[in-house]
């Protein structure tokens, strides 16, 4: 808490952008929450914005404002909120491929102009999950089979090396953290969390790295298949499996055992792709030959 005295006339401007601040992030999450397709729940907006108080006296004498300051600076921009909100609807099949995404009405949604939208939709472009069509505006890609493989062969080589470098300086802590997402993402009922916590489980064990393009790279793979894998979680038997897998890569995180668990992470990746490849050739051939 921190007592700042300003002139009368900057307290009021003052007060009115952090008013504002607070406002529009409470908006934001309601927003996100119905374009995901649920409704975010209060607490997560964060705590009810903070009474703001005045004192002092009149007639252009500085005045005390008793507040508790927010770096709008580090606040999300509308283009930052709309794109994590389109990513993460994309990845969870909340916005089926093929669909048109429109600018004037994501724009209505998140009520603001055209600009931080466009901005949005460069940047799924950039990551292979939207992209222009004449006529059309953006659309979300649909993903061949053999550019889903691809996308796994790549994971395939990369993941492999990251967990060599991060094993060189696991702390205790580090696996400490990756036991937690594994036995988390093994009870999970949640079908719809499942997802998410297979990409935490690996992230807990690559950040030990310290390769933040590394990781960066993955992330960005796992986006463009995120939501076939989701799929094949829920569809097949790949949770059974990816259990069993996740249990041998970190035992042998735990036994120091780089090489070894770099190959069990490779055939867990690749493993994971004939799945999916085998899962989408069936109902991809099927939905084809409806009439």
């Amino acid at each position: 808490m921190r007592i700042i005295a300003i002139p009368q006339p900057m307290a009021r401007a003052s007060l009115f952008w952090i008013q504002y601040a607070i406002s529009f992030s409470q908006a934001v999450c309601e927003i996100v929450g119905q374009f995901a397709g649920h409704r975010a729940p209060t607490p997560d907006c964060g705590p009810a914005p903070q009474r703001v108080e005045r004192f002092g006296g009149r007639g252009g004498r500085q005045r005390q404002v008793k507040v508790k300051a927010t770096d709008i600076a580090q606040m999300p921009s509308p283009a930052d909120v709309i794109f994590d909100a389109l990513r993460e609807a994309i990845a969870k099949g909340d916005i089926s491929e093929g669909q048109v995404l429109r600018q004037d009405h994501i724009a209505r949604m998140f009520n603001v102009s055209r600009i931080p939208v466009r901005e949005a939709l460069t940047r799924l472009e950039e990551q292979g999950l939207v992209s222009t069509q004449r006529y059309r505006g953006a659309v979300v890609t649909t993903l061949s089979i053999a550019e889903i493989r691809e996308v796994f062969e790549f994971r395939a080589l990369l993941e492999p090396e990251i967990l060599r470098y991060s094993i060189e300086r696991m702390s205790p802590e580090a696996l400490e953290h990756a036991k937690e997402f594994a036995r988390a993402f093994a009870t999970e009922p949640d079908s719809s969390r499942w997802g998410d916590l297979n990409r935490r489980f690996h992230y807990s064990l690559y950040e030990p790295a310290d390769r933040p393009y590394y990781l960066q790279t993955v992330s960005t793979a796992l986006d463009r298949v995120d939501r076939y894998l989701r799929a094949q979680l829920v569809l097949t038997d790949g949770m059974a499996r990816a259990r069993r897998e996740h249990q041998g890569i970190l035992d042998a995180c735990i036994a120091g055992d780089s090489e070894l668990a770099a190959q069990l992470t490779r055939e867990h990746i690749l493993g994971a792709a004939d799945s999916l490849v085998a899962f989408l050739t069936r109902t991809r051939a099927q939905e084809n030959s409806q009439p």
